[in-house]
């Protein structure tokens, strides 16, 4: 289990986008994805980031309240006239972010660079 007093992702800018590469290997417990959604959305409130890739390369599972914290990154994003986009998700989490409607608020690539692409247009 991730430790939600740590930081859930490392973020770096490129080119016009933040990408916040999540470290945890699962986000499972609501404290965990509690936490992820508050450091997300700082990257937006606190730092005014607008255009974020959210990879998650590393990530084998995320629960739904983790889900939750994405939709709600996204949400709040269109609210500031942002963009999100996810990437390099595992079959796994890819079957249960369909389920949840993710790509409603943020579309899902292959690669960070055409997720950079879709946030940076």
């Amino acid at each position: 289990m991730s430790d939600p007093n740590e930081p859930q992702f490392v973020a770096e800018d490129v080119d016009a986008a933040t990408v916040a590469r999540i470290t945890a290997k699962e986000i499972r417990h609501p404290e965990a994805a509690t936490a992820l959604g508050a450091q997300l959305k700082g990257l937006v409130e606190q730092h005014s980031r607008t255009r974020i890739v959210v990879d998650l390369d590393s990530c084998r599972y995320i629960s739904s309240t983790g889900f939750a914290a994405l939709l709600g990154l996204g949400r709040l994003l269109r609210q500031h006239g942002g963009r999100m986009a996810l990437c390099r998700v595992d079959p796994d989490v890819l079957v249960g972010a369909r389920i949840i409607g993710i790509e409603q608020v943020a579309p899902i690539f292959e690669t960070e660079s055409q997720a950079i692409a879709h946030v940076s247009a």
